[in-house]
């Protein structure tokens, strides 16, 4: 059988495959809240030794001086989209529980991040990140892969 993209309003997920979004929901939430944390902490409204930062901030910086660039606000700027995608991924993971468009858009948007962040510290030459991002994006990947051959239950066939 051939899933069509015209048909994914009438598909309803399996149990099995609203295990996996569950999961990426539960961690993209847990990314987007530390980033946020991280976030907050560049402007003091959150203490700076708080254990739940990401501290990704940092990590932007360091790629951005490589290149002898020192704009503050080209590195608020960078992390700020990054939590916004976060944020954005996130709530596309909750909402694919229940609407399998959502759950293929965040795991697209869940690849892009990963793939984004291999582009980066390529570029960057930040050569000791690139292993872990390369990771995650295979997970990703592999999860996305199981979800989309796991059966589904056609709500219009099943009425």
């Amino acid at each position: 059988m051939t899933l069509k993209f015209s048909n994914l309003k009438n598909i309803k997920l399996s149990t099995c495959q609203k295990m996996i979004i569950l999961f990426w929901a539960i961690w993209s939430t847990e990314v987007a809240g530390s980033d946020l944390v991280c976030f907050l902490q560049n402007f003091g409204i959150t203490q700076k030794l708080h254990l739940f930062s990401s501290n990704n901030i940092k990590l932007i910086e360091a790629g951005l001086n490589h290149y002898n660039i020192s704009f503050p606000f080209l590195v608020i700027s960078l992390f700020f989209g990054i939590v916004l995608w976060d944020w954005v991924t996130a709530i596309f993971c909750w909402c694919g529980l229940w609407n399998v468009r959502n759950a293929n858009r965040a795991f697209i948007l869940l690849c892009l991040m990963d793939g984004s962040f291999i582009i980066f510290n390529e570029f960057f030459f930040q050569y000791e990140l690139v292993h872990g991002s390369m990771l995650r994006l295979a997970f990703k990947l592999v999860s996305f892969a199981v979800f989309a051959k796991l059966p589904h239950t056609d709500i219009k066939k099943s009425e």
